[in-house]
C-alpha cells in the first residue's frame, strides 16, 4: 500500500508533507485537548483507540503524522507572519 501525502499550496510556496518510514500512532501530537484543559482537570473523552495491525489500520496511524506534519508546519507559519507583522 501507498503511503498518503498532503501538498500545501500558497501564493507565496508549496510544500509536501510524507508520514515517512517509522512508527506511526492515532495519538497525534496536534490534535488532543490543550494542556490548560488537561491541567485544570479535563479529560481527552474523543481519544482516538489503537490503530488494527491491517492496511487500514497503518492508514489511518499514517494519516495522523500528517496531519500532526501539516498542523506545526501551518502553526509555525501562523506564527512568523505575526511577528512580521509586529
Amino acid at each position: 500500500m501507498t503511503s498518503p501525502t498532503a501538498t500545501y499550496t500558497s501564493p507565496d510556496t508549496t510544500k509536501t508533507f510524507h508520514p515517512g518510514n517509522g512508527t506511526h500512532t492515532t495519538y497525534g501530537q496536534t490534535t488532543q485537548i490543550s494542556d490548560i484543559v488537561l491541567n485544570a482537570g479535563g479529560e481527552d473523552r474523543d481519544k482516538p483507540s489503537e490503530h488494527n495491525d491491517t492496511p487500514l489500520g497503518h492508514l489511518r496511524a499514517e494519516l495522523t503524522t500528517l496531519q500532526d506534519q501539516i498542523n506545526v508546519y501551518l502553526t509555525e507559519r501562523m506564527s512568523s507572519t505575526t511577528s512580521q507583522q509586529s
